[in-house]
């Protein structure tokens, strides 16, 4: 969260290259994040809470400064 204001979906998906541990792990934490998912967005998983604050808050996928259209739009 930044400023009360914004939301930073976070990637993880670089871990699995690492070698086969750090490939079982992610897979682990993708399944584990699946099923608590609310929704799916363009690779994004948005869960529950993040969900039910979704007209709260803006979901910036590259920084707080850049503009609104580069947001993440979650009906």
């Amino acid at each position: 969260m930044y400023n009360n204001s914004i939301l930073f979906p976070t990637e993880i998906s670089t871990i699995h290259y690492e070698n086969e541990l750090s490939n079982q792990l992610f897979n682990d934490l993708k399944k584990i994040v699946y099923k608590n998912a609310t929704i799916t967005k363009n690779g994004y998983s948005i869960c529950y809470h993040a969900y039910q604050q979704r007209e709260q808050y803006r979901f910036c996928t590259i920084n707080a400064k850049s503009p609104r259209e580069y947001d993440l739009i979650i009906e």
